[in-house]
């Protein structure tokens, strides 16, 4: 949206894919284009497996010639394989200047997740990689691992540009659900320590629940509760074992799973939290954070998340990866300021550096960069 304000024209094009996976998909309209966000956007039915559209890829030819430059959001799904083709491939008719966002995909962790089979893919993919014009990353971590990979082409644009956060306004209506959730959380005793995101392994929740059982050990800390808020993934499992360890621990009425939360609700929960945990195994950013503080809350991430940031703006630690370390911060941090200076600081450092009128704006620079190139390389981006 902030680019459609900056005055791009820009199309959308994604599959209704719900992110849940067997099969879920979002109930939108589908085969043509909406605005219910202010954007045209392309809804492709999924036709075979978790994401895969054929709506989508009988459309994408239409767009990649309307489009001056293609912007491609993740690798490993089949809309982005099929983009990077049509518009990398030698002699392709829809040659675009390109900029590809990975969004993680090429971080260590993510790679040795089905190690061989990446490889394998990477290889292949090797030639068309190095002719994507412009890598756009959201950490300097990402940055390294393409430089690490090889996958720079000559003279490949790259720019390092974190994502923004836009909340939702304060009096917007929630449903009686979500007024029921908001009320049982708001009547638990501080401190209340939330983790936002899927509930997948790469998030580490398992570290986030010995942590707690860490932190109701410090003085004064005995009444903490943690609150799990993601969508779990049908049929894997990893919630029942996070709800076992819990239990393990003595910890089931402390541990509360949420499930998914949108919009206003999540930004209340974000509010109502004293801190948010980022106990991720990697993150390419973790748009949680810039949520959280946002919603006035201070964070504590693992070293392996790229929040040094964390400290210089003193709104939260960047802290080893472990239940001791996460503990101990959050205590700390929760002598620093009363819950009212933490929102006010919070909301002041994300809205000084979070916004995404100045993500627009460094986005819109590499964008020019990299149509600036291409026409020096006579690609023209329209017949």
């Amino acid at each position: 949206m902030a680019q459609s304000a900056a005055g791009i024209s820009l199309r959308v094009l994604t599959s209704a894919a719900a992110g849940g996976g067997r099969g879920e998909q979002l109930a939108v309209a589908c085969g043509r284009y909406v605005t219910d966000f202010g954007v045209p956007t392309f809804y492709g039915r999924v036709t075979l497996g978790e994401d895969l559209s054929l709506q989508l890829a009988r459309e994408l030819p239409n767009s990649l010639r309307w489009a001056d430059l293609v912007h491609v959001n993740a690798l490993w799904s089949p809309s982005s394989l099929l983009t990077l083709a049509l518009c990398l491939a030698p002699h392709s008719p829809l040659r675009r200047p390109l900029v590809l966002s990975p969004r993680g995909a090429l971080l260590p962790w993510a790679l040795s997740q089905r190690a061989e089979r990446k490889r394998a893919i990477l290889r292949v993919l090797r030639p068309l990689l190095r002719r994507v014009d412009g890598w756009h990353v959201t950490s300097d971590e990402e940055a390294s691992a393409l430089r690490r990979l090889r996958l720079l082409g000559p003279g490949a644009q790259l720019a390092v540009v974190g994502n923004g956060v836009q909340r939702v306004p304060e009096d917007a209506a929630l449903s009686p659900v979500e007024q029921a959730v908001i009320e049982r959380i708001a009547a638990l005793p501080s401190p209340r320590i939330v983790t936002l995101g899927r509930l997948h392994p790469v998030k580490n929740l398992e570290l986030a629940i010995d942590g707690l059982c860490h932190l109701r050990r410090l003085p004064g800390q005995a009444q903490a509760s943690l609150l799990i808020v993601g969508p779990e993934r049908s049929g894997e499992g990893y919630g029942d074992r996070l709800r076992a360890q819990a239990a393990a621990l003595g910890l089931a009425d402390a541990v509360q799973f949420l499930g998914l939360q949108q919009g206003a609700a999540k930004d209340r929960l974000l509010a109502l939290a004293d801190v948010l945990w980022l106990p991720s195994h990697m993150e390419s950013f973790g748009n949680v954070v810039v949520e959280a503080l946002a919603a006035g809350t201070p964070v504590v991430a693992s070293q392996n998340t790229p929040w040094r940031d964390l400290e210089a703006r003193r709104v939260g630690r960047w802290v080893p990866s472990s239940a001791g370390d996460f503990a101990l911060a959050t205590a700390g941090l929760l002598t620093l300021r009363s819950r009212r200076e933490w929102a006010d600081h919070c909301r002041s450092v994300a809205h000084a550096n979070y916004s995404w009128n100045a993500r627009e704006v460094e986005l819109r620079r590499l964008y020019e960069a990299v149509l600036s190139r291409a026409t020096s390389a006579g690609l023209s981006a329209r017949p």
